[in-house]
């Protein structure tokens, strides 16, 4: 291509290698402020990675605690169950003692208004033999 463009020469080949070398010149221009620009955009996301990283190392640290404190709840429910389990067990107990000690009193006085009965028994079978036979009592 370049020998056809010496051939041509003249005023008209002159301007084609002038618009060649503008043209070189100017994608020379763009592609050095590329170049220059590249170390900054690298920058730039090497800082974006790192914020991300630590982004990504914060939400791991909060999933972590969030399970901490996950484990932790459920070991207070279980303990809460359990003291919830022994209360109720202790309330139980308390109660069945409760019921016996009132089924005991409640057997004491069957027992005693049985002797009462009995005492009213013997009063009255008493009174009955004293009626038909009145003692004198050495008179």
């Amino acid at each position: 291509m370049l020998d056809e463009d010496v051939a041509v020469g003249g005023v008209e080949g002159e301007g084609k290698y002038r618009r060649a070398d503008q043209d070189e010149e100017h994608e020379d221009r763009q592609l050095g402020g590329v170049l220059q620009r590249l170390p900054e955009q690298a920058e730039a996301q090497a800082a974006e990675s790192a914020a991300l990283a630590q982004q990504a190392a914060d939400l791991a640290q909060q999933q972590i605690q969030m399970q901490q404190q996950q484990a932790v709840w459920e070991a207070v429910l279980r303990m809460q169950a359990q003291f919830d389990a022994a209360e109720d067990a202790r309330q139980a107990e308390w109660e069945v003692d409760r019921l016996r000690r009132h089924q005991e009193r409640m057997e004491g006085i069957e027992r005693h208004q049985a002797e009462l009965q009995q005492e009213r028994e013997r009063a009255r079978i008493l009174r009955e033999l004293m009626k038909r036979d009145p003692p004198d009592f050495g008179l």
